[in-house]
């Protein structure tokens, strides 16, 4: 559950927290996937309506701020990497 700095206005009560469930290979139909893992903004508006729970709408995540974006990214780019990977990552990141 990815908590947003900046609520999203919804009639019955603004949405605080976001939850990103791992994509299917039929969401992310139509993505290119290097340009997806370098959290390209056109490809995080393409995706994010597709795997967040409850789903937001396109206009929603167009305005998105800018940090609630960059996290959301984050956790999308997290279900593409393969476990042996993100163990590599964390490994070289303290070294």
């Amino acid at each position: 559950m990815a908590k947003l700095t900046t609520p999203i206005k919804r009639e019955g009560g603004d949405l605080k927290s976001v939850e990103i469930r791992q994509p299917t290979a039929g969401e992310l139909r139509g993505c290119k996937l290097t340009s997806l893992l370098q959290m390209d903004t056109s490809e995080l508006l393409k995706v994010l309506p597709r795997v967040t729970v409850p789903a937001l709408l396109p206009a929603e995540v167009e305005a998105l701020a800018p940090a609630d974006l960059l996290t959301l990214g984050m956790e999308v780019v997290g279900f593409l990497a393969s476990p042996a990977l993100k163990e590599e990552a964390l490994r070289a990141a303290e070294a």
